[in-house]
């Protein structure tokens, strides 16, 4: 209703109807504690009545209660000259001067600390922001950390999967060796005595690939592991907004067919909208008209007719 009324709160008729429902909402937003909502609520009523006395009330509430104590006297300072007999006005008033003179003695002694070499005047503000920054690089350590244990499970899982499937191919050869029988027994006893100088070779090759090992010869890389970490979060994260997306558009579409099978077109959301007439509505018969036009049923309208035909007078 609020939507509509504001295109039209020029118009005379729709002035104190758009007053009305702007100041009942600024009382409810400040009954709700959401301040900013309420200022902008009754500052809509102040705009086309710069005297209203409920609106200049509510803002100054919303106003003290959002820390903006000088712009909260003067509604309220102006709601108590035009109402001196407005004694929440009045109460209202003295709590704004105050928190205006704690304020003002409070920016007094950060003056005095400031020059005296104690705490300066936003000290507050420097503790929070260090605070705060502690704070992150905590949480940043701990991410780091819990990556890293992740990076080592990935690490001893690939390991793992390596070593099986070098092993299969050793099994296999194992057992084609004992299915060849004695023929695999002579051949292996002339090679026995040849193969060591190899096995020597071999075992100083292992240890050289033995020195060269240590945190190189993971799997994969920690910064690897990183960056495909953080591409499957992306990954994640536009697939997530996808479904988002294709859900609120499938609730739109939803709307737009529950109010095709309606003759009343519900204006609650001016995107849905399109390109329907804003404001109006369908008859049963095809025929456009206002949202403030009511149609009656065939039986009413009969007993309206009635009702307006005109009347024999008998002589008296």
């Amino acid at each position: 209703g609020i939507k509509y009324v504001s295109k039209h709160k020029e118009e005379e008729s729709v002035r104190e109807l758009f007053l009305s429902l702007h100041n009942n909402l600024a009382a409810t937003l400040n009954q709700l504690e959401l301040w900013d909502d309420a200022i902008i609520s009754a500052t809509n009523v102040l705009e086309l009545d710069a005297t209203n006395g409920k609106a200049l009330f509510r803002r100054g509430v919303a106003r003290f209660k959002s820390g903006q104590l000088d712009e909260a006297r003067v509604d309220l300072t102006t709601v108590c000259r035009a109402d001196p007999k407005n004694r929440e006005a009045r109460t209202v008033l003295a709590s704004v001067s105050a928190a205006m003179q704690a304020q003002k003695e409070q920016q007094r002694n950060s003056m005095k600390n400031m020059f005296s070499g104690k705490k300066s005047l936003y000290h507050a503000e420097e503790v929070a922001a260090r605070k705060a920054a502690i704070e992150a690089a905590k949480r940043e350590r701990e991410e780091e950390e819990a990556l890293r244990r992740e990076w080592q499970d990935e690490c001893e899982r690939l390991r793992k999967e390596r070593a099986e499937s070098a092993q299969a191919p050793m099994e296999m050869e194992a057992a084609a060796a004992a299915v060849e029988g004695g023929e695999s027994e002579q051949q292996a006893a002339t090679p026995e005595t040849e193969a060591a100088p190899e096995d020597g070779e071999d075992g100083d090759k292992g240890g050289e690939k033995a020195d060269s090992g240590g945190d190189n010869d993971e799997p994969i890389s920690f910064e690897a592991f990183k960056a495909e970490k953080k591409k499957r979060a992306e990954e994640v994260r536009k697939l997530r907004e996808e479904e988002e997306k294709a859900r609120a558009e499938h609730e739109r579409e939803e709307r737009r067919k529950a109010r095709a099978k309606s003759d009343v077109v519900v204006v609650d959301d001016e995107e849905d909208l399109g390109d329907a007439v804003r404001g109006y509505k369908k008859r049963a018969d095809g025929t456009t008209t206002t949202y403030f036009d009511r149609q009656v049923d065939e039986k009413t309208k009969s007993m309206l007719d009635a009702l307006k035909a005109p009347k024999r007078i008998d002589a008296a």
